[in-house]
């Protein structure tokens, strides 16, 4: 098989001479031939698990295999090679009919973050530091990667993909009712998509009159007025220099060896943007984990020093200036939504819901509320948290 006519179909048919036309798109693997290949599910399905044995080598290499987005290939084929400290090794893509493929290193006996120590800590948020600094500003290069999302747009010169699945999430989860207004959504501008998600979902909270004990009425008021005015959130992150980001760099995504490696993973969110937000999302990562071995603001700390020592020209004061309002951001954008998914059934219900206020831990377990017992207490703290710093802008 010649090596530019591999096929994701015969991969997955564990044919050799596809695998053996992989190995051979590397030059340092000419010469090595596959004599089998073993296939492994994983829990999520979207990856695969391959054991390749190799002529001459008595222990299986393991490959990972998995479905992503076009945008995901692209970042493996165009930033791959420049951060391969950072990533998995690429050993092949493709792209077919929309759907992403990549094939890379399994990195395997990996540290969970539960087990991470504070010099763990430190040596991710310098990693995820010098990501942004090498890409700091860098307008011209990243215009290049026409395929990179540019969400952080005020003015978005094409329509913002996903519009239109942001306004059937609305209309699914509120069954009418006024929609958020065209101004607000001209001033999220290619964030339009998510705040109209978050809109729904602030609807259906707003039909439950919150949650009691974590969303009260003083959050259902903030999270209203940030809505039908973005700009004073969103004003501070603009203004900041656009950098590569991750999307969510939160510590699950990480894979740190006891070789000392530390690879970052699923970069299906990559966009260009303000780093501060790939910032936040890694310290809302770690404020959901147990015992953690760092605090916030020396987490803060690091990345700003980190920034402040390799660039420059870099303004920490509106770095750390512009902390609450990526906290409001994420609030609203990664949790609003995921609460109208959860709670939207009972909308009509109000004696469910009511007997769901009233269960305890276990009784909601068994009622398949599992997630409400699970992130109660760090929505509680993440939501006074928001408050204040809605208060901050």
């Amino acid at each position: 098989m010649d090596r530019s006519d591999v096929h994701v179909r015969d991969l997955r048919r564990l044919e050799i001479s596809a695998w053996d036309a992989v190995l051979a798109q590397h030059r340092e693997m000419d010469g090595i031939a596959v004599t089998a290949v073993a296939e492994e599910p994983l829990p999520e399905r979207r990856h695969t698990r391959y054991l390749l044995s190799l002529a001459g080598h008595s222990d299986p290499v393991p490959l990972w295999a998995t479905e992503t987005t076009p945008t995901e290939v692209a970042f493996y084929r165009d930033v791959g090679p420049f951060i391969p400290r950072l990533l998995p090794r690429c050993w092949w893509h493709d792209e077919v009919a929309g759907q992403g493929w990549l094939l890379l290193d399994d990195v395997p006996a990996y540290r969970p973050p539960t087990g991470w120590a504070a010099d763990d800590v430190e040596k991710v948020i310098a990693m995820l530091a010098s990501l942004h600094g090498a890409f700091w500003n860098e307008s011209e290069r990243l215009d290049e990667m026409d395929w990179l999302p540019r969400p952080w747009q005020a003015h978005p010169q094409q329509p913002v993909p996903g519009t239109l699945e942001a306004w059937q999430f609305w209309d699914q989860m509120t069954g009418g009712g006024a929609p958020l207004s065209h101004q607000a959504v001209r001033s999220a501008g290619g964030l339009a998509p998510l705040f109209i998600r978050a809109a729904a979902g602030l609807e259906v909270l707003r039909r439950l009159r919150g949650w009691p004990g974590v969303v009260e009425r003083a959050h259902l008021e903030a999270l209203g007025a940030l809505l039908d005015d973005p700009l004073p959130m969103l004003y501070p992150l603009r203004n900041l220099p656009a950098t590569l980001l991750h999307g969510n760099p939160a510590p699950h995504h990480w894979r740190l060896t006891l070789l000392g490696e530390r690879r970052l993973t699923d970069w299906r969110s990559v966009a260009e943007g303000p780093g501060i937000w790939d910032l936040v999302r890694f310290l809302e990562g770690a404020a959901r984990l147990p015992a953690w071995p760092v605090d916030g603001e020396t987490m803060v700390d690091s990345y700003l020093l980190r920034l402040h020592v390799g660039l420059a020209s870099f303004n920490a004061r509106a770095h750390r200036q512009a902390i609450p309002a990526a906290l409001c951001l994420y609030v609203i954008t990664a949790w609003l939504p995921r609460l109208g998914s959860w709670f939207q059934p009972y909308v009509h219900s109000p004696r469910t819901w009511a007997s769901l206020m009233a269960a305890g831990p276990e009784e909601l377990i068994a009622r398949d509320c599992a997630p409400m017992v699970a992130h109660r207490d760090y929505l509680s703290d993440l939501f006074t948290r928001f408050v204040r710093a809605s208060q901050a802008l």
